[in-house]
């Protein structure tokens, strides 16, 4: 009985470890999610800025073609 008994304890002490640790893997994957979510509009915000770097630079470089145009016809 008393070996039952110590099983029985062993078992308990088992799910309460591994109820703590389904936990806290829990916790690290909502924590995980919540920085992926920021990071992907981190990504977003980037590549905005990026697109709009890349017209920027189109428009500066069409000014100056016509620019030197112009200039060439002088």
């Amino acid at each position: 009985m008393k070996l039952l008994e110590s099983d029985l304890d062993l078992a308990e002490e088992r799910a309460t470890d591994s109820t703590a640790k389904l936990k806290d893997a829990e916790t690290r994957v909502e924590e995980l999610e919540r920085e992926n979510k920021g990071l992907r509009k981190e990504i977003e915000r980037i590549e905005a800025d990026l697109e709009q770097a890349e017209d920027n630079y189109e428009k500066a470089k069409k000014e100056l073609e016509t620019t030197l145009a112009e200039l060439g016809d002088l």
